[in-house]
């Protein structure tokens, strides 16, 4: 067997465990996230980062988190979300899901996205992080032993609100 495998498989099994343990369990919060799909979506599709076209969508959720400037809405939030979810939005955009017809009651009428698409992406950036930890922990991080250093990351409050809440 070659010597990378062994690393390789432990890696995965890092970022499938990670994964698994964010996007699908606990309850997701939409926060500071709830413009973020959206975001990503105008800068797919219309190459710009406010949200004019979800009219509709603002105005049912009382233009929470908004700006408006030059006569343009904005959330107030930073665009980094949003910009780390453009990969993902443009390939479901190009595979022809709609990704704006979902059920959450939470997002406009007209304009819905579904919440676990945020969970989905979220998970996957803590579950990358994870598996970047893990060849550098033993030499960089304290505290547990050091192959179990990355899942501790991945367990610890700080990781939680990236996706959702905690399981409890």
């Amino acid at each position: 067997m070659h010597r990378l495998t062994p690393k390789l498989l432990l890696c995965l099994g890092v970022f499938g465990v990670v994964f698994c343990l964010h996007a699908f369990i606990g309850k997701s919060q939409v926060a500071d996230s709830r413009w973020s799909i959206y975001t990503a979506l105008s800068i797919v599709k219309e190459g710009h980062t406010d949200l004019d076209e979800y009219q509709d969508g603002l105005q049912l959720n009382g233009y929470y988190a908004i700006e408006h400037f030059n006569g343009h809405a904005y959330t107030q939030f930073p665009v980094g979300s949003p910009v780390l979810a453009v990969p993902f939005v443009f390939v479901i955009e190009k595979t022809g899901v709609d990704i704006m017809s979902g059920t959450d009651a939470g997002y406009a009428a007209a304009h819905r996205i579904p919440a676990g698409i945020e969970k989905i992406i979220a998970a996957f950036y803590i579950a990358m992080t994870a598996v970047f930890l893990f060849p550098i922990g033993p030499r960089f991080m304290g505290g547990p032993p050091p192959r179990l250093r990355p899942l501790s990351f991945a367990s610890h409050p700080s990781a939680w609100p990236a996706g959702r809440s905690p399981p409890g």
